[in-house]
Order: C-alpha cells, then structure tokens, then sequence
C-alpha cells in the first residue's frame, strides 16, 4: 500500500525532511526537495494488512500549525449483505467478496427471519410475491438504519411491492412498460459514484432493457434511461431498481456499470470509518458493536476525553462529530475499557491554500489605482483631527471671559 505525501509551499531546491510514525515509533523517514511548484509529492509503502496508528510530521520550525497529519488504519469491520430471492446471485456474491463483505443469498423458503436485523443491506432479488411478514421485518430492518435494494421480477406486479413501499417513503411502482429502452444517463454527482469517474463519460456503451416499471418518485435517481424515466433511483437508505436484471430483460449484469453500482450500494449501507475525520466538519460514522443498554462510547485522545453523539441500532452504533474533538491526533473509540477501534482527526488544511483573498470581497474596502490619491485621501482624513486645537483655543477664551466677567460685574 502507497501513503503518498503532498507538501505544499515548498521553494525550488529546498529540502524538507518527512518522518512516518506508527504511534510513538517511528517507521519511516525521507525528505520532499520542492521543485518549483505548487505541490511536491512524496510518497511512503505501509503494509495494507497492518494496524497502524499514523502520524506523518514535517520538520519546519517555521510554522508548526499544520506539519503533523494524523491517520489510522484498523482492522476493517466486514459489510453485512443478504440476498433474498430466487434471481441469480452469482453476480451478486463476485461483487460482494469476502475481503470486505460477509454475503449470504437464502431463498424465501429458506430464509430466517431472525437473521435479518444482523445485516447492512438486505437485497430483494427478483421476488414474484412478498410475504406480509417479511414485509413487515423489512420495515423495522429499514426504520433501524439499515438499506434495502430492490431488484423487481416483471411477473410479479406494481402491488406486490407497493405494499411494503408506502408504508416507507414516497417511491411507488406504477404499471409495466413493455418497451425497450436504453440506459444512458448517469448522476455523477449521486453517492453511488461519487469518485467512480475521473471525468463525465458521454460515449460509453450502455446497456439496455426490453421492459421496466415507470416509477412515482421524489427520490434521487443514480441512472436514467434515454425517456427520462429513473432506472435506478433512492430515498433515503432504499434503492429502487425499476426493471427486471434476469439476463433475458436486461444485459447490465453484464455491463461494467454493474461493478461500482452494486459495490457502492453495500458501501454506503455502513459508514465506516476514513482514514482521517477533520475537526469542524459535520460527519457521522458507524461502529459495528453491540452495547448493552444504557451504555455510551468515549473517545479518549491526546490529553482529552468526551462523549460523542451517538445513536445506537441492532447491530451498529452511529457517531456523530462537528465541534468535538478540538484537538487534533487519534482517539481510542472505548466501551468501558474495551477498545473498540481508533479514529484519526485532522485540523482543516484551509491555512495550507495559498490562496487569497479578494479585495473586492472585502466589506468597507476601497482600492486605490493611483498612489499620489492615496497619499491626498490619507492627508484628508489626518487634517480633520486638527480640530481639536480650534475647540482648545476656544475653551480658554470663554474660561479668560468668564472669569473677566465675574470680575468686572462682581
């Protein structure tokens, strides 16, 4: 695994030594030589496999505010994905691979039911007929924070979904269109795939369907088809396929837009932890843990300890950070004095831009063109203090008056 390095501000030729520690120990060092430009990489191999507590400093004692960065790398907590269906889940468990996803695919006689709330992403693959009852545990799976995605079967009908649908949000199945249609708009922009494409793909070779449910929605659709309707669309954690993925309907299992859509459905159904949060930005994290009742997490860092936001589900505990931490450095995330895992937090890197403000933007501002008016306006603005003297010379005319007065008339 490659830790790559950026160091901004760098003149050219100058060398700035960088040292890589895991906690206190340090693992690595080098320096980054600017080369005369905006950034300067440098870049460090880590073990992938590894628990590391990082810390990468820079060594300037110029400015210490931002040469520390912290990040941390534990042991990553397997996504929980179940199909439910009599449709192919081949493709299904190819995707979803034990590295980062613990898969199980049952069909609807041999489901138990019990085993539902321990998942992360429940999929209806492709059910002609959906029980009242597993309707009815789809319900709580989804109200406790967990995400369903729905893959129709065309032979089952807008009512054998709509069911459980309504009693979830606003997204309902209306009839079936039994005309073919192309996909050929992605939302680049939607979760899914968000930082799937380097650039917008205006020439890439979508697939197709022979048929697709048209789809009441004010949901966020991901996919479209060359009519505008949605082919894939979400409110909430619930995704909503509109046709039928059974290769004699649909060729995108076999499209490579398969791969990061289904991918990042299951990654999105668990906010796990990045490599780093930063301190003031709003952001929510899943802790796979169980906690008894009435029990509460810490977060115990560098000189410091508080208690998160936190909201706790069946089979996961959401934090949730914006003012706290103040300090930057990575905190133990504990239940008593069990360590759950770590997190790193970073102060934002705002000061590290160079860039400037605009003069424009600047409230009770004015800009000068031309010196010598500078120097007139500023030669202005002193004379109005002269004033003062005039009011002095006053004062003590009518205080020599006064006293004249009082002398004459006394």
């Amino acid at each position: 695994m490659t830790l790559r390095v950026l160091v901004k501000g760098l003149e050219s030729g100058q060398n700035m030594p960088v040292s890589l520690l895991n906690g206190n120990r340090l693992i690595a060092k080098s320096a980054v030589e600017g080369m005369g430009k905006m950034t300067d990489a440098l870049e460090f191999s880590i073990s992938a496999t590894e628990s590391i507590r990082g810390k990468v400093w820079i060594q300037d004692n110029a400015l210490d505010y931002d040469n520390s960065f912290y990040f941390n790398i534990d042991t990553q907590e397997k996504i929980n994905v179940m199909a439910i269906g009599d449709g192919d889940a081949a493709f299904l468990r190819k995707i979803y691979t034990e590295d980062e996803f613990s898969f199980s695919s049952f069909t609807i006689n041999a489901l138990n039911y019990s085993s539902i709330e321990d998942q992360n992403l429940i999929v209806l693959n492709e059910l002609p007929q959906l029980p009242n009852s597993l309707r009815a545990v789809l319900k709580e799976f989804t109200d406790n924070g967990g995400s369903l995605l729905l893959i129709p079967h065309n032979d089952a009908g807008p009512d054998t979904y709509n069911a459980m649908l309504r009693t979830m949000g606003t997204i309902l199945y209306k009839e079936l269109q039994n005309t073919e249609q192309q996909i050929s708009s992605i939302n680049f922009a939607h979760p899914i795939f968000n930082n799937v494409f380097e650039k917008e793909v205006t020439n890439f070779d979508y697939p197709e369907v022979k048929s697709f449910y048209s789809l009441n929605t004010q949901g966020r659709t991901a996919i479209r088809f060359t009519n505008g309707a949605p082919f894939l669309t979400n409110e909430g954690n619930r995704f909503i396929f509109t046709a039928s993925l059974d290769n004699l309907n649909s060729n995108f299992k076999n499209d490579p837009l398969v791969v990061p859509t289904f991918y990042n459905i299951g990654k999105l159904s668990l906010k796990l932890p990045k490599l780093y949060q930063t301190i003031g930005l709003a952001t929510a994290v899943d802790i796979p843990a169980q906690l008894d009742k009435d029990k509460i997490v810490t977060l115990n860092g560098p000189g410091s300890e508080f208690i998160p936001l936190q909201k706790a589900f069946s089979n996961r505990l959401q934090l949730t950070f914006e003012n706290l931490p103040e300090t930057d450095g990575t905190y133990a995330v504990r239940n008593d004095l069990d360590t759950l895992q770590h997190m790193s937090f970073n102060y934002p890197r705002l000061e590290s831009k160079l860039e400037f403000p605009s003069l424009e933007d600047i409230q009770q501002s004015k800009i000068y063109k031309a010196i010598p008016q500078l120097f007139k306006d500023l030669d202005d603005s002193n004379r109005i203090t002269d004033y003062w003297k005039w009011f002095v010379i006053f004062a003590i005319i009518f205080a020599l008056s006064e006293l004249l007065i009082q002398k004459i008339f006394a």
